[in-house]
């Protein structure tokens, strides 16, 4: 059972705190952490802040409660879809997003969130991920994103403006992969990454009615109707702390086009961390606002830190730049820190303690190394026009990337400029 962090205070007519929320989640689910109620409900509370909306996809594996712990959101709708501001979206494919702004036969989706703070939501988001329409659905969401809704069918054209809206979509790790290729397209998603249950018999102790779920969405909603909604700044030292996180995560997401071999063809570019930054700041706020305590706060941006890119990238640049952090509950937990630097590898080595094919490990090398993070001991090679239009590398620079070359991390030098930028 998670501990009480609040104290409840009087009984009889006190007002419902966010003890409250864990306390009914707790009478009828096995949890071992809060973050994932934290973070659902911080991205519901922080729709009405000013800003770039916050996009959040809390991704775990079925039956971890995902749907049980957001039942208050359908539950919001069904109340009063206009008051709370919610829209589910479980049954709507690619297709239907696309068409039903524009067609006579259903509700209006754009005209809906025009002019008004919203959130949309996707109890599963796997059936959109795997659609062969994904690829205009996710580039419908980035303008979207950014205020306006576009459509076109035939004749047709409808444009719905100053949309301010955040979207809350849950997920199973087996459309991971899809997640990270549309992240890398320029999706505006963070991830955060359910922790796997350390004690999976507890949760055979639960079970959920209809009455439960009643029962936590009551009390979800007596908790947000009670809340004062108000912006926050964080002080210097977190917009530092928020800063550092955001270019770590346009550093676990950064994409380029490989070989075979897993070499570059082109240099590796990051995204400008400046909205990352945004949606992080939001979230603080959000967590700010329910009376989370700063070191809680700072364990989910962590967690989402490293869910929002490829996983197989932290986990190379933990060779690099790991860190082991003793917590007051006398845990160790290792973290990415790019201040550092120094620690050596070879691609054999870390291929072979992570069990993955060499190939990947080369990848995720050069993709390091093309962002200045790590660099070998011999220079490495250098994509060249071979003559045709298509880049190369040269036959006599492979020794680079051998196997057994040493290589080492290295502090970049944009990093403090990027951190400044964010401020």
């Amino acid at each position: 059972m998670v501990p009480l962090e609040q104290d409840k205070g009087d009984e009889g007519g006190r007002m419902t705190t966010l003890q409250d929320v864990y306390d009914v989640y707790n009478k009828y689910l096995y949890l071992e952490s809060t973050h994932l109620i934290d973070v659902s409900l911080a991205t519901y509370i922080t729709k009405d802040l000013p800003g770039k909306p916050l996009w959040m996809v809390p991704v775990g594996p079925s039956s971890y409660g995902k749907s049980t712990i957001a039942s208050f959101i359908p539950y919001l709708e069904k109340t009063d879809k206009n008051k709370y501001r919610v829209l589910s979206m479980d049954q709507m494919t690619a297709k239907g997003f696309a068409s039903t702004a524009i067609s006579s036969k259903a509700p209006e989706y754009g005209k809906w969130l025009e002019n008004q703070h919203s959130l949309m939501y996707f109890s599963d988001m796997a059936s959109l991920l795997v659609s062969e329409d994904s690829k205009n659905l996710f580039a419908m969401f980035r303008t979207l994103y950014d205020g306006d809704i576009r459509l076109t069918t035939g004749t047709a054209e409808r444009i719905y403006e100053n949309c301010h809206v955040n979207m809350l979509g849950f997920s199973t790790p087996k459309i991971r992969s899809n997640l990270e290729h549309m992240t890398a397209m320029g999706t505006r998603e963070l991830v955060y990454t359910l922790p796997k249950i350390q004690n999976p018999e507890g949760m055979y102790e639960k079970n959920v009615t209809k009455e439960v779920l009643k029962e936590i969405s009551i009390t979800v909603k007596d908790f947000i109707d009670e809340l004062s909604i108000k912006t926050e700044q964080p002080n210097q030292e977190i917009k530092k702390y928020l800063s550092e996180n955001a270019e770590h995560i346009t550093i676990y997401r950064a994409e380029a086009n490989d070989t075979e071999s897993g070499m570059l063809f082109e240099p590796v570019e990051t995204e400008y961390p400046k909205r990352v930054y945004d949606q992080l700041v939001k979230l603080w706020n959000g967590l700010t606002l329910m009376g989370l305590l700063e070191e809680k706060k700072k364990d989910i941006i962590i967690d989402i830190s490293r869910g929002s890119g490829t996983k197989l990238r932290r986990l190379v640049l933990l060779e690099f730049f790991g860190v082991l952090v003793l917590k007051e509950d006398n845990t160790y937990h290792q973290y990415v820190n790019l201040d550092g630097g120094g620690k050596e590898s070879t691609i054999r080595g870390v291929s072979n303690k992570l069990s993955i094919h060499p190939k990947e490990i080369t990848r995720e090398f050069s993709v390091l190394a093309s962002l200045g993070l790590i660099r070998a001991k011999e220079e490495y090679p250098v994509p060249v026009d071979d003559g045709y239009g298509e880049k190369t590398i040269p036959e006599n620079t492979w020794q680079s990337f051998s196997p057994n070359t040493k290589w080492f991390g290295v502090e970049p030098k944009k990093r403090k400029k990027i951190a400044d930028m964010c401020l």
